[in-house]
């Protein structure tokens, strides 16, 4: 399945627009419109995750004066979980990309925020995002990057505890 948008804003006078439909844009005095698009010009969002865990148990026991006893351990825990999300979707760079222009000084396909040596969107690449395989590699990589997140938990119990057999009961030593 290819990811969806929509309300990408056009505006009229981007390049990539094509001529007939520049042509009914002037001809009606529409400055622009919204498009929905099916990117099948990069793969979906995916989700590659990893899980560790480790834990380790310590316990000791033992007995005091011949009635006494006692007990301790200790358990420690670690839990750590990873999410990458590759072709995340930058939907501010998708509308810098998308807001495309002919630099009137070079005459090349520019990011309008980049016109005239300008650096208003650093590393911004002009999207063609008409028709199907239209995106370069280079405004794929400015409209996407990958996500993710990193998560550790760290967890320590310990206890100590002891008694002594006050009396005998019916049913065995009676402690406190």
């Amino acid at each position: 399945d290819a990811f969806r948008i929509g309300n990408i804003p056009i505006k009229s006078g981007n390049p990539y627009l094509p001529a007939d439909v520049q042509a009914t844009m002037d001809g009606n005095a529409i400055t622009g419109f919204n498009l929905s698009k099916t990117f099948e010009d990069f793969d979906p969002i995916a989700s590659d995750s990893k899980n560790t865990n480790k834990r380790l148990v310590l316990g000791l026991e033992g007995e005091f004066d011949n009635n006494g006893w006692w007990e301790a351990y200790y358990q420690y825990g670690k839990a750590e979980f990873i999410n990458d999300q590759p072709f995340n979707l930058l939907p501010a760079n998708l509308n810098l990309a998308v807001d495309a222009v002919v630099d009137p000084s070079t005459g090349e396909i520019v990011c309008a925020a980049n016109v005239g040596g300008a650096n208003g969107a650093p590393g911004c690449a002009p999207a063609n995002v008409f028709g199907k395989g239209n995106l370069s590699q280079a405004a794929i990589d400015y409209i996407t990057d990958t996500g993710g997140s990193v998560t550790d938990l760290d967890q320590d119990v310990y206890s100590i505890s002891g008694g002594v057999d006050i009396f005998q009961g019916w049913a065995g030593p009676i402690s406190t």
